[in-house]
């Protein structure tokens, strides 16, 4: 019988692993928090813009009331579509 980890084992097998002897720096890459705030975003406005777009099918479809909508929503829908598929696949 495999018996659990005791309290008094426990820091000793946290303080051995190899994640613990990298040296932490404290550098943050802004850019990729800019970076991914900027994708959020773009999923955001491609997902709205699904709405008016009528061209794909969405749980929830809203015709637009002037003729510059749907083209304008279609042409977003279709440009960010490739960048969202290759930055979250």
């Amino acid at each position: 019988m495999v018996s659990p980890l005791s309290q008094e084992m426990l820091p000793q097998v946290v303080a051995s692993t190899p994640a613990n002897d990298i040296p932490q720096t404290g550098v943050r890459l802004f850019f990729l928090d800019h970076l991914r705030v900027w994708l959020t975003m773009l999923v955001i406005m491609h997902h709205l813009s699904l709405t008016y777009a009528l061209i794909a099918p969405w749980y929830y479809m809203e015709p637009p009331t002037d003729p510059i909508t749907s083209p304008c929503c279609c042409f977003s829908c279709c440009s960010t579509k490739p960048i969202s598929w290759a930055a979250f696949s």
